[in-house]
């Protein structure tokens, strides 16, 4: 896989708010503060997934609500990881989520 400076990480949810903030703190101390690999976060609300995939193009789009399948078809053929959220709001099916994403990180070279 190619190396990359950082990774982007999209997080929604309904309004842009509440969960989606939780998320990314989450993340945030998991990934960054602990870990030390190099993530940058930005959050939408689910309405605007779209326009902000297209606007950020992320490498990992993560959502707490749900979102139209055929979304989440188009972003893996363009190479974008997509994970569900609340696994991260309920303690329950984190692990296997956080391995994943540690490898995709340690795959992109971006352990500090």
């Amino acid at each position: 896989m190619t190396k990359k400076a950082h990774a982007k990480f999209l997080v929604a949810c309904g309004c842009a708010i509440a969960t989606s903030t939780m998320v990314s703190e989450i993340l945030m101390e998991d990934l960054v503060r602990q870990l030390k690999y190099k993530v940058n976060f930005n959050h939408c609300k689910t309405s605007e997934l779209l326009a902000q995939v297209d606007f950020l193009r992320p490498d990992v789009v993560i959502t707490t609500a749900p979102i139209d399948k055929e979304m989440i078809k188009k972003w893996q053929a363009d190479g974008i990881y997509y994970f569900k959220g609340t696994p991260f709001l309920t303690g329950i099916g984190v692990e296997p989520i956080m391995e994943e994403i540690i490898k995709l990180l340690d795959d992109w070279g971006l352990k500090s």
